[in-house]
């Protein structure tokens, strides 16, 4: 009596799972489709903003203080890239796939973890490009796999926990999307992609430490240029994509029951 129930749920699981998968495979190929260069373009337009920025700050602005700069802003651009494309791309992912969720009984969940899926196929396209900058630069060390592995886990975790959540939002309010949009702007802002900032003010740098981001940035960068782990910055982002995930996943439950009819 006990066996029989658990075994289909665990088959039902398998196969979400697996649709999961399908979806997430999708979106990274449609994002490409048609296109003369494909996936390569997940890796020259970082690249070519990467030289741009590179050029205005250590050209204009003289800025020869930040150690391999050229990595140090690309893998600021790339992980941004990453996090603001699953969180954007998982706040429509029920609107977007409305025929599906109208037609599939699956659970909705599906819907904004496939689109993170997806996005994160290609930041790990482009992490071999940061890698191999790092081995060119002799950056790398023995801890560089950890690390690294440490910091895509953390901001995969941290992009799905907000995407759910704006998800949840956004099929009955369209304008979650802008707001979204606009937040991200604001935060790359206070994020430092592209400056260092050890070279802020203390009191500023103790503000920044609650930035999830931050976290993230830390552990990439320590994991392809040697830097030192703010090991409190990673604790505020793991705390912060938990308490985002015990909260976003139940709300996302919940109002996940009239998705269909609003769609």
């Amino acid at each position: 009596m006990i066996t029989a129930p658990s075994r289909v749920r665990f088959d039902q699981w398998l196969h979400w799972a697996d649709l999961t998968r399908v979806l997430a495979v999708k979106n990274f190929r449609q994002k490409y489709l048609r296109s003369r260069l494909g996936v390569l373009w997940a890796l020259l337009q970082p690249l070519a903003q990467a030289a741009v920025l590179s050029f205005v700050f250590m050209k204009i602005f003289k800025v020869h203080k930040v150690p391999h700069y050229p990595i140090y802003v690309l893998s600021g651009i790339m992980a941004w890239s990453f996090f603001s494309q699953a969180v954007v791309g998982g706040t429509t992912a029920v609107v977007d796939n409305a025929s599906l969720v109208r037609k599939v009984s699956v659970p909705k969940l599906t819907f904004p973890i496939s689109v993170v899926g997806g996005v994160l196929l290609v930041f790990l396209l482009q992490t071999v490009v940061l890698l191999g900058g790092a081995v060119q630069a002799g950056t790398l060390s023995p801890v560089t796999p950890a690390l690294l592995l440490l910091a895509v886990v953390l901001e995969a975790l941290l992009g799905m926990a907000l995407a759910i959540l704006f998800c949840a939002f956004q099929v009955f309010l369209r304008d979650i999307r802008f707001v979204v949009e606009s937040g991200l702007l604001m935060s790359f802002y206070l994020t430092p992609v592209l400056y260092d900032p050890s070279r802020l003010p203390a009191k500023y740098q103790h503000l920044l430490q609650w930035n999830p981001m931050y976290g993230v940035l830390s552990l990439l960068r320590a994991a392809l240029l040697g830097r030192t782990v703010n090991w409190t910055s990673v604790a505020i982002s793991a705390i912060v994509t938990m308490v985002l995930l015990i909260v976003a996943v139940p709300v996302f439950r919940h109002r996940s029951a009239d998705f269909a009819d609003v769609v």
